[in-house]
């Protein structure tokens, strides 16, 4: 598994254009929401906590952000779980509902997050690696904490 440090340098490249980062912290909850909103009509367990497809997949990948960046995945993670509690009430809309409200989101992520990779010039980074997705809301914290003069340390692997 590559480093913290090896996968912000990967998706940095492919987002220098402050225009471009500015869509993405608007495009990537987004596009989050809108993933976790399918995945909740898989509900395993009905209860005040629901497990379904949604936070099944969240808490893999919540292992992930732990295994590259501890203190980055604890900080994400509120925003994180607010996405996935708006999410699985969409998701419990009557069907045809909750299909409008993934793809409307869907769409309207992928767009603002297009029209920064337009101004950038250059493709979205899971163009080229996929796996690149699931490192977005890490990045967008990192690029956060240090606008707000905190991880300078990963600054470096961040320009």
């Amino acid at each position: 598994m590559k480093t913290l440090e090896e996968q912000l340098r990967s998706y940095s490249s492919y987002h220098h254009d402050l225009r471009n980062k500015l869509t993405h912290f608007v495009g990537v909850p987004i596009v989050v929401y809108s993933l976790f909103i399918p995945m909740g009509w898989f509900r395993f367990v009905h209860a005040d906590v629901p497990l379904t497809g949604a936070t099944l997949f969240f808490f893999g990948v919540f292992i992930y952000y732990l295994r590259l960046d501890r203190a980055l995945a604890l900080l994400q993670t509120p925003i994180t779980l607010a996405l996935l509690y708006l999410a699985d009430e969409a998701s419990l809309l009557p069907f045809g509902q909750s299909l409008a409200a993934f793809g409307a989101s869907f769409v309207l992520g992928w767009i603002i997050q297009l029209l920064g990779h337009y101004f950038e010039g250059k493709r979205p980074a899971l163009v080229d690696n996929v796996a690149q997705i699931f490192n977005a809301p890490l990045f967008l914290t990192a690029e956060l904490l240090i606008v707000l003069g905190f991880r300078k340390d990963l600054k470096p692997y961040l320009t």
